[in-house]
């Protein structure tokens, strides 16, 4: 769901609190969505500029849509003074405003903080919201900003408080829409953590899921658990046929030092584009990973070999 949906969406309910009353019937509430409907679609205007933008959220459209960095600052601290709660503009102020990652980390725990307070105060933090965060609108802001500050702490080698924010946010979240569980799984691979990368697996049942499989392979190739990495290779290539090219590309990009950031157009679930995504995004849990990448090379052409031995190939 797009920012401007989520707007749309934002603006219906803030309608109906307003204007719907304990007797309405059906007919009156379906009149009444009518209603905003017809008003909501004649404010749309196809481009937000500076001289229509009245919300926070124009302003923030301004801001995404403008390149020059001094005018994109101007258009976020206005949609900042218009909702300080605009947790999406702050996102971008931090990102705009910070010269070291050290000085970014500490804009970002300050603001994941006042946030925080901010979820409370408006009463999205009791237990009957926590697990459901995302369904609700209001929430996807403050998800975002959290997730950001994952993926700082990742970039600043600070993956132990990385998983506890990632597990923060699956507590928050049980139907994990922003993907969580992919990084988090990263790092347990990365750290070697088998134990609670095994649980993790288990509770999102990872079995269906590059994602999840691949660092999976990764993680029992590190600690020397080699049939079980191997089990959880042959998984992922059973269930994503492009794994194999995308190793043997990751082999030459390795050999010829040259980076591999090819993504290709779109994106489909078990593609080679989710494998280079992963890659992009989890870049830390690969960068040591050439001898794993040979190994599963290795036990790929075994397979093609007794397959091709035993007539099943």
């Amino acid at each position: 769901m797009s920012k401007k949906t989520e707007d749309a969406l934002r603006a219906f309910h803030e309608f109906m609190d307003k204007n719907m009353d304990d007797d309405m019937t059906e007919d009156d509430l379906n009149r009444l969505s009518k209603q905003f409907i017809n008003e909501y679609n004649g404010q749309i205007r196809m481009n937000v500029t500076e001289k229509s933008a009245k919300t926070s959220a124009d302003y923030l459209e301004l801001a995404e849509n403008t390149t020059g960095k001094t005018k994109k600052l101007q258009y976020v601290k206005k949609a900042l003074e218009l909702d300080p709660d605009n947790f999406d503009a702050e996102i971008m102020l931090v990102d705009l405003t910070s010269k070291t990652l050290n000085e970014e980390l500490a804009k970002y725990e300050e603001a994941v903080e006042r946030a925080t307070d901010v979820m409370k105060k408006k009463g999205l933090m009791t237990k009957d919201d926590i697990g459901d965060y995302w369904l609700l609108i209001e929430t996807r802001p403050y998800m975002r900003l959290r997730y950001e500050y994952i993926r700082l702490l990742i970039g600043c080698g600070k993956f132990r408080k990385a998983a506890d924010e990632c597990k923060e946010l699956l507590r928050l979240c049980k139907t994990d829409n922003l993907g969580v569980r992919y990084t988090l799984m990263h790092i347990y691979a990365h750290l070697e953590m088998e134990n609670e990368a095994l649980r993790l697996f288990k509770k999102f049942d990872g079995s269906d899921e590059t994602q999840m499989l691949l660092p999976m392979a990764i993680l029992y190739y590190k600690v020397g658990k080699l049939d079980i990495a191997k089990k959880y290779l042959t998984e992922l290539v059973t269930l994503n046929k492009d794994t194999k090219k995308f190793i043997k590309d990751l082999i030459t990009s390795a050999k010829d030092n040259d980076p591999f950031d090819d993504i290709g157009f779109g994106y489909a679930p078990n593609s080679y584009e989710e494998l280079s995504f992963d890659l992009q995004e989890n870049s830390f849990l690969f960068v040591l990973c050439t001898p794993f990448l040979e190994w599963a090379d290795e036990q790929l052409k075994r397979k093609r070999k007794s397959n091709k031995d035993t007539g099943n190939e």
